[in-house]
């Protein structure tokens, strides 16, 4: 399941998680996620691709810490497709 390889991919950075919504009075950072949808698409080789759609809300003590964590994020995440077969 993609929200298995989401958790540990933030766990591995080390980033505090929780899908959709945090337990009252967590400390910050702390990053909230949610999968809002899985398109699969074909094309004429009836190869099949998946497109995940992922909203990360990032909860920080600062810009700076937010701005550290956001590319974290991206560098993690941007190729999730091509990594997604490993899991």
């Amino acid at each position: 399941m993609i929200e298995l390889i989401i958790a540990k991919k933030l766990n591995d950075l080390g980033i505090k998680n929780f899908p959709v919504d945090a337990p009252k009075d967590e400390p910050k950072p702390y990053v909230l996620w949610q999968l809002n949808g899985l398109k699969t698409h074909k094309d004429f080789s009836s190869t099949k691709h998946r497109t995940a759609n992922i909203q990360f809300n990032v909860f920080a003590s600062s810009y700076k810490q937010s701005k550290t964590i956001q590319y974290k994020l991206i560098e993690e995440f941007e190729d999730l497709d091509e990594q997604q077969e490993q899991y």
